[in-house]
């Protein structure tokens, strides 16, 4: 495993060594995950997050790979590198490392707070070149289409978005003093989602709710990450780990 991680470390973090040599947020924040312990080093990761800061688009997201510029670009990966940074200046201890970023990360978290409703919950965009992308499982790759007919198209509140929202803004607030005031919005966000988001009849986390309020898609992965957050109420957190691991009907 050490010797496939040194091979996906050239210039920065990479998909692979040969296939794709590209550093992706959320793949390169796994990735340096595991190299703090495999390694010992801070220095390399740093060097990722500063590039990929260095592909801030006008829409206050980060490009897809970097270095880069393509046509698409997933708004969860920008959350992904604010939490990447939180990590690792908890893993290095060292302040230096994830400093200068403050007008990059109010960049791309004053975009989703500005589409809060009065629920307190981020909407999703509908831009063309926003791919929704959340992991690798059927609804969540972004191909709603293929389950529900025009879904993908619409505006929605989607889970796992608002869920990483959380952790982005806990995450900035503890990067600099400046950024103190995100923990706030967090924590609204946080308060907000087990009503909004809770199927009282499938006992589980929907992952999407549409603007009429109908609340449809259940994966495991919505549920194992509302729980991660602390956004489920502590009386029902036992009680959806094992849905988690005995619910078939999750997908």
């Amino acid at each position: 495993s050490v010797r496939t991680l040194q091979l996906c470390a050239h210039e920065h973090y990479e998909d692979c060594p040969w296939r794709e040599q590209a550093l992706y947020a959320y793949d390169g924040r796994l990735q340096a995950l595991f190299g703090y312990y495999a390694f010992k080093e801070y220095k390399y990761p740093a060097s990722c997050w500063n590039l990929l800061a260095k592909g801030l688009r006008s829409d206050g997201l980060l490009e897809l790979c970097a270095p880069s510029k393509v046509p698409v670009c997933i708004p969860g990966f920008s959350l992904h590198w604010i939490i990447a940074l939180r990590e690792l200046l908890e893993h290095s201890g060292q302040k230096q490392l994830v400093a200068g970023h403050c007008h990059t990360i109010r960049a791309i978290l004053d975009r989703p707070l500005a589409r809060m409703k009065e629920n307190n919950i981020a909407v999703n965009s509908t831009d063309p070149e926003h791919w929704h992308f959340y992991e690798w499982t059927e609804g969540l790759q972004g191909d709603l289409d293929s389950l529900l007919a025009g879904k993908d198209s619409l505006p929605r509140f989607d889970a796992c978005y608002n869920l990483l929202l959380i952790d982005a803004l806990h995450s900035a607030a503890i990067l600099d003093d400046q950024l103190a005031d995100y923990a706030h919005h967090a924590e609204k966000i946080a308060t907000s989602f087990h009503n909004f988001f809770w199927d009282k009849n499938k006992k589980a986390y929907a992952s999407f709710v549409d603007p009429d309020g109908q609340r449809y898609h259940f994966s495991q992965f919505t549920q194992a990450l509302a729980i991660v957050q602390k956004a489920v109420p502590e009386s029902l957190v036992a009680r959806l780990c094992s849905k988690i691991v005995s619910d078939e009907s999750l997908i």
